[in-house]
């Protein structure tokens, strides 16, 4: 037993320091994984919401409805008819026409029915009856006569503020928790290399090993609620370093509470390494050190960088599926098609566009019954570089790529949300840039009007294009930061806090 756990203590121990030096090496990464759980946790307990529905009855006969969700911010929705006279409809064998009128049912989806009345007199009245409810209850009705010489339109706004299920605490508590993110980033990652070096210099066993099951089982729930339900597709246990599908991520969770039980079974056969004294300093010394680290790492950026845009990566290579790889994947669909009253299945490729068996002559489609990936596609590394764009230049993304001289960027992933004492400096440095007639890309996913009002009140010497949000993170771990391109690829990358001057970028490029 005394073997078995000092083996686990070797081996958790190990891989906690290692997984909490690579995420505090990215602790603004692994908050934006912190915040799709609080994300994905504060959306799924959120109370189910009723439909509410809409529907025209005709002369008791119901001949449209429309069905919308309500949704937990919702107070009132609207109802609108119009009404307009429509075509006369001879009809053969009649004596007497059709008069149609048009009643235009629009919610507040602005989806539209057109339910036409038949009238065969122009005296003719008919009752129609327009009714609200939510779920199982009316909460609207409006009767009226309708003919066919006088018209005027409806509009009706229903209150559906009181049929509104509120939301338990549990949805205010996770949404409270996303501003906390690089704070709770960096303790979870001091927690885990804190905790990995005390079971391995055996400082207060019980303490460390109560923990250490706590911990693992948090993560355990967390890698198994994303694998089963497919809801965070990369659980960030370590970082960008290294890659691990949800299931893996639980595989390994499931492996390390194994380890961790033992441990706890057999605490009270783990010694002191060192002395009790020297034993508190380390471990407080590490806490000093992996906070600091972690501290660093957010103010400036990670020291190792594993981004797919760190120094010395190229976009071209990126963005780009190698030669002889695939660049869609290689799919076989089946299709069912009936003849003569028999149903046979024909399966595509999508690969050759043929079918097997051959579809014979004069049958009919009947449905799609399945289909099966055969070969996987490439990924390639940067896979969201796409749209970016402006009113002024509009898509500028191939522009971008095949940029053969330098190039800066200028990534600020939100107006508002970003460091805001940085834009003098960067203004400094890109009205020589700009001078030098060098071209300039300032890249965010804020509303281009939000963007131009802050570049215009800051004194900008450049205009924003839009990007997706999550590809502004992918690129640097500072808003706003600064990036270094020559021929595509990246030369050297800023933070906010180290923004440089432009002769020192000139001294570069020399």
């Amino acid at each position: 037993m005394k073997y078995l756990v000092n083996i686990s203590r070797l081996l958790v121990g190990l891989l906690f320091i290692f997984s909490g030096f690579i995420k505090a090496n990215d602790p603004t990464g692994f908050s934006y994984k912190l915040v799709e759980y609080f994300d994905v946790f504060a959306q799924d307990l959120r109370s189910d919401q009723d439909t509410f529905y809409v529907k025209i009855a005709v002369d008791r006969e119901v001949t449209a409805e429309n069905k919308e969700l309500l949704y937990h911010f919702d107070t009132k929705k609207y109802i609108s008819v119009e009404r307009k006279k429509g075509e006369i409809v001879e009809i053969p064998g009649d004596s007497i026409p059709l008069r149609i009128v048009d009643l235009n049912l629009q919610n507040s989806e602005n989806e539209l029915r057109n339910v036409g009345v038949g009238l065969r007199d122009s005296n003719e009245v008919v009752p129609v009856v327009i009714t609200a409810h939510v779920g199982d209850k009316e909460v609207h009705r409006t009767e009226l006569l309708v003919d066919y010489e006088n018209f005027s339109d409806i509009y009706q706004e229903v209150d559906v503020s009181e049929y509104i299920k509120g939301d338990s605490f549990l949805v205010s508590f996770f949404n409270s928790l996303k501003p906390m993110a690089v704070f709770l980033s960096i303790f979870i990652c001091v927690l885990e290399i804190v905790f990995g070096i005390a079971i391995l210099i055996g400082w207060k066993p019980k303490f460390v090993s109560w923990m250490l099951l706590l911990l693992i089982l948090g993560f355990t729930f967390l890698t198994w609620y994303s694998a089963t339900f497919d809801k965070v597709t990369d659980c960030g246990c370590f970082g960008d370093a290294i890659k691990l599908t949800p299931w893996q991520s639980f595989y390994k969770d499931i492996i390390l509470l194994f380890l961790i039980l033992i441990i706890w079974f057999g605490r009270k056969q783990i010694h002191l390494l060192f002395s009790k004294n020297l034993t508190g300093k380390i471990v407080g010394l590490f806490a000093v050190l992996s906070t600091a680290f972690g501290l660093y790492s957010v103010t400036y950026l990670p020291l190792i960088d594993f981004l797919n845009f760190a120094e010395g990566k190229n976009i071209i290579e990126g963005t780009t599926t190698p030669k002889g790889e695939r660049e869609q994947a290689l799919m076989e669909i089946d299709y069912v098609y009936a003849l003569n009253g028999e149903e046979s299945v024909h399966i595509l490729n999508t690969e050759t566009n043929l079918f097997s068996p051959p579809i014979p002559d004069g049958a009919k489609y009947v449905k799609v019954s399945g289909e099966r990936i055969i070969e996987e596609a490439y990924k390639v590394l940067i896979h969201d570089f796409e749209n970016i764009n402006n009113s002024f230049d509009g898509d500028v993304t191939e522009q971008i790529k095949n940029e053969e001289g330098y190039q800066l960027w200028v990534i600020c992933k939100e107006i508002g949300d970003e460091n805001t004492s940085a834009w003098p400096k960067v203004k400094d440095l890109t009205k020589g840039w700009v001078k030098d007639e060098l071209p300039v890309y300032a890249m965010t996913s804020s509303p281009l009007e939000v963007a131009e009002a802050m570049a215009n009140e800051e004194g900008l010497p450049f205009h924003f294009y839009t990007a997706d949000n999550t590809l502004l993170k992918s690129m640097i771990r500072s808003s706003p930061g600064i990036i270094l391109l020559k021929g595509g690829t990246v030369v050297k990358r800023w933070s906010s806090k180290s923004v440089p001057e432009y002769k020192e970028i000139k001294k570069m490029m020399e």
